[in-house]
């Protein structure tokens, strides 16, 4: 896999479970300098439960 997609990741807020799973396979791909892109229909501050960054470099949620 070169790209990682996710739109809408405002939905996973509520999801604990799948939020943390989401965070292994987005770091697995980060540390393997694969590309990850997210889209939100609301900014990173309006995203309650998910993580304020990621990765070194990256813009949060």
């Amino acid at each position: 896999m070169d790209i990682l997609l996710l739109d809408d990741i405002q939905f996973l807020a509520d999801k604990e479970r799948t939020v943390e799973e989401f965070f292994h396979t987005f770091n697995t791909l980060y540390n393997n300098n694969k590309q990850v892109v997210i889209t939100s229909d609301l900014p990173p501050s309006s995203c309650q439960g998910l993580r304020s960054g990621f990765a070194p470099g990256s813009n949060g949620a």
